[in-house]
């Protein structure tokens, strides 16, 4: 029972009287679970045992259970903290304490509810309760206040920023036919939506005010669950104008409007749902479908059974998304032009190639060169026999699953198909299974244990296991969850939450939990919460980057300051005391974004706000109207300016001092987005802006070559807003090119063709050569600038085999992105010149050899120059390589 508790706090209830009376026992089952309270006898009811029941629950209840502690303050004060608190549990006198009660409302603003009669008349308590939560409107002596209207006024602007339902209490109502206060203080398009529909004001009769109280908001599909029937309700003017300010609203409509060809093809690109979402005529209609293709993937599938069967469109869309064969017609999915191009794209559409064709030894080669994925049962009865075939089949797929079963009992190919991923000795014959060698391969490759019988399994099995696997204690036997160099095995892991099938002793052996912290820092969430106040202990996971910091070592500033040192996230868990800090906030300056640039003192709420771990809807109006404090939570997150007062929003000025890192022009009015300025600057900030213009706007801007390069640059799809004669000149191609590669996702389907524009467009975007047709995909100049360029890895997979078999080109890839090597071609990765080549330029390629050089020791000398990849330290290492061999050595 002692154990039950210890793993089961809540066994208390059903433990004997002897246990319920230990102490140690009730002690150790609160700190588990602070709700147990309710089973403790009272005299164990202490001041000790209860503190730790309140900070191990997130209720208020534990002091339903322990009523002797309500007139106790810093009882109340630690409860206080809990997201259930109700300050009715604290005696009167304390709910009577005017210094006290300041405190508690600051923190719970809705324990207005349960404060003495006097103090719910306390101007200063009444305002602070409603600056923390706008609930405690409904709290406030109305009787009492309602003649002091400006006081009123500033309370309702107060209380409706921080929580929009407090706009509907008692004090607010007659507030709500002021037409500046009301257009002031509703905030979010849900609020003006539920204030029109359900608010009984006036000023709902008002065309003139209802225009200008949409026209303020933004982001209206959110507020659709709770008011799509309004919305449907609305005039087709009112609907159309929402519509304009939110496109995704389009969707919800359920008038005529929905189907109009003009709204379809100006928000189509914007949101995939309105594709799902055409109705049969719309579905025919080719401009739409072909637009739809170059943004949304499995676009075609949305398209009518006409275009579905339309050669040349299927042609088009499978150079931007090959899925797209599967909702071409029956008759295209066996046209052999469609067929050949689709197989050179991707390997895996082989299945559907003629009979002919998958007895072709060479197309066959070339399917599987081309493919990741299984292809094996579509090969031709007389190829299934071919071994060659078959060991370079799994050479290359890097699998046995689909492979004739004769194949699964030869140890040759089964061994070649577990280096590459140990998951394969699942499909192997069983036999082949129970083979040590095999088995000790296997798991150095991704087996689990789980899919290990656990009569195979020995100390040297479990050992190889917890250094690969992520999960690997769960499925270890008792006997080995007890032995620390099993268990340092899994510090080096990524997944540290295996820790909680380590044996009981050595979860409590802090010297061993000091050491691992060393090696994993993440452990410190698994392991026993006594220990994680071990100044040490949390000092190692600090190092790591992980900042969990119990609550006893918050306030620890040096603890502070050295986490600082590391990432910001340490100032998320610091105390309120701490995040005020002077010191604190200086150290903590250099991790906040660059385009910030704030020159001026820290405060805690600056800080929240740059590092977003605050959005402004949590802060009062006060700072929603601060213009310094708004711009800042603006720049952080573009999100923010729903929440700014609506006077900022609505200041053009203000509008065109923002810079948001990820700027999106529809959290901005409506009115001010036809501010030509304003456009300007949106579209050099996001050229996805230009969709969301006025049409006037788009017509002006669309044959101005600057204003569109410029567009183009910080996001390809404006191109598709240039005019026509742009559209197709040459020149102006390669002049997008030259600012955002990307641009061939949307340039006309011809010039995916021209090696002119494709060799610009590689040379300027990570993603651009899988938009090139086929011959571009084992062009050497093209895929050698593309693979040089940011992750290749996103290029690279879109290279032919050809390219992928090329030391020069894999090594430019290499340059670029080490996991490209994963793309790479068997031979690449087998050799051990190239393996050292790619190691000078990252130590970490190592990691992405073959099996047969990751474990082959005398290589590992040779590579470990100068002592490199022991020093290095790095976990990835121990788990991708025979490390021991080098730390032996």
């Amino acid at each position: 029972m002692k154990l039950a508790i210890k793993q089961q706090p809540k066994c208390l209830k059903f433990a004997s009287s002897q246990l319920k009376n230990s102490r140690d026992i009730v002690l150790e089952a609160v700190k588990q679970d602070g709700l147990v309270i309710e089973y403790v006898p009272e005299h164990l009811k202490d001041r000790e045992i209860v503190m730790e029941a309140i900070k191990n629950s997130k209720y208020s209840c534990v002091l339903q259970h322990a009523p002797t502690f309500s007139n106790d303050k810093e009882v109340i004060l630690l409860a206080a903290k809990n997201s259930g608190f109700s300050f009715s549990y604290a005696s009167e006198k304390l709910r009577s304490d005017r210094e006290f009660v300041l405190q508690i409302v600051k923190m719970k603003g809705d324990s207005l509810k349960d404060v003495s009669k006097e103090l719910k008349k306390d101007k200063e308590i009444v305002m602070e309760a409603v600056k923390s939560n706008g609930m405690a409107l409904y709290y406030v002596d109305h009787g009492y206040f309602c003649s002091d209207r400006s006081f009123v006024k500033e309370l309702v602007l107060l209380g409706s920023s921080v929580n929009s339902s407090a706009f509907s209490s008692r004090i607010a109502r007659e507030l709500i036919h002021d037409r500046e206060f009301v257009l002031e203080c509703i905030s979010g398009a849900g609020n003006s939506l539920s204030f029109l529909d359900y608010g009984g004001s006036s000023l709902v009769n008002h065309s003139d005010f209802v225009d200008e109280l949409i026209d303020i908001q933004c982001q209206y599909s959110s507020a659709m669950w709770t008011s799509k029937d309004y919305f449907n309700s609305l005039n087709e003017e009112r609907q159309l104008r929402i519509i304009r300010i939110d496109p995704v609203c389009l969707e919800h409509c359920k008038g005529e409007l929905k189907n109009s060809r003009q709204l379809v093809l100006d928000y189509i690109l914007q949101d995939r749902k309105i594709l799902e979402s055409l109705n049969d005529e719309l579905r025919n209609d080719r401009e739409i479908i072909r637009l739809a293709i170059k943004e949304h993937y499995g676009a075609l599938k949305f398209a009518s059974a006409e275009l579905q069967n339309d050669k040349s469109l299927l042609q088009e869309a499978l150079l931007y998304d090959t899925g797209n064969y599967n909702y071409a017609s029956e008759e295209l999915k066996t046209d052999k032009e469609i067929l050949e191009f689709l197989i050179g794209r991707d390997g895996c559409y082989f299945e559907y190639a003629p009979e002919s064709w998958k007895n072709s030894r060479d197309f066959v080669v070339k399917a599987i060169r081309n493919s990741m994925s299984n292809i094996s049962d579509f090969l031709g009865y007389s190829l299934k026999e071919d071994r060659d075939l078959i060991l370079e089949y799994v050479r290359r797929i890097g699998s046995i699953e689909e492979i004739p079963q004769e194949y699964k009992q030869d140890r040759d190919i089964v061994l070649e198909a577990v280096q590459l991923d140990g998951n394969n000795l699942k499909y192997a014959s069983h036999s082949l299974q129970q083979d040590r060698e095999l088995l000790i391969v296997a798991v150095r490759n991704g087996l689990s244990l789980r899919n290990i019988n656990e009569s195979e399994l020995d100390r040297e099995i479990v050992y190889e296991a917890c250094r690969y696997d992520t999960h690997p204690l769960k499925y270890v036997p008792e006997e080995y969850r007890d032995e620390e160099e099993i268990v340092q095995a899994i510090a080096f892991s990524e997944n540290a939450s295996s820790f909680e099938y380590v044996s009981e002793r050595l979860r409590n052996n802090i010297d061993f939990i000091r050491k691992l912290t060393r090696i994993n820092g993440y452990l410190i969430q698994y392991i026993p919460k006594y220990l994680r106040n071990d100044r040490e202990i949390a000092l190692n996971a600090i190092r790591h980057g992980c900042n969990y910091l119990s609550e006893d070592l918050q306030n620890d500033k040096e603890l502070i300051l050295t986490g600082l040192k590391y990432s910001a996230s340490c100032y998320r868990y610091a105390s309120g005391e701490m995040k005020s800090d002077g010191e604190v906030l200086e150290a903590l300056r250099k991790w906040l974004p660059p385009h910030l640039n704030i020159p001026f003192p820290l405060n805690k709420e600056m800080a929240a706000i740059a590092l977003s771990i605050k959005s402004l809807n949590e802060f009062d109006y006060t700072f929603r109207d601060d213009r310094q404090f708004a711009l800042l939570a603006v720049n952080a997150r573009m999100m923010n300016l729903m929440y700014v007062s609506n006077r900022l929003r609505l200041d053009r000025t203000f509008i065109l001092e923002i810079e948001p890192k990820q700027f999106d022009i529809l959290f901005i009015p409506i009115t001010l987005r036809e501010d030509r300025e304003i456009a300007l600057k949106s579209l050099e900030l996001n050229g996805r802006s230009i969709m969301y213009l006025s049409n006037e706007l788009k017509h002006e801007f669309k044959n101005d070559r600057e204003i569109m390069l410029k567009a183009i640059k910080s996001d390809a799809i404006a191109f598709l807003f240039a005019s026509e004669e742009l559209q197709h000149e040459e020149e102006f191609i390669l002049e997008c090119a030259g600012v955002n590669g990307k641009v061939l996702q949307y340039v006309p389907h011809k010039f995916a063709y021209n090696r002119n524009v494709v060799l610009k467009c590689v040379q300027n975007h990570e993603e651009a050569l899988q938009y090139a047709s086929n011959k571009f995909l084992g062009d050497k100049e093209c895929v050698m600038y593309a693979s040089g360029q940011g992750k290749s890895f996103n290029s690279f997979c879109y290279a032919s085999f050809d390219m992928r078999n090329d030391p020069e080109i894999v090594l430019k890839a290499v340059q670029s992105d080490v996991t490209s090597l994963k793309l790479a071609s068997y031979e690449i990765i087998s050799d051990e010149d190239f393996i050292e080549k790619a190691m000078d330029i990252n130590i970490e390629a190592l990691c992405y050899a073959h099996y047969s050089l990751r474990y082959n020791t005398e290589f590992l000398k040779r590579m470990n120059k100068n002592n490199r990849i022991v020093e290095s330290g790095s976990k990835i290492f121990r788990r991708a390589i025979d490390f021991n061999s080098l730390l032996e050595v």
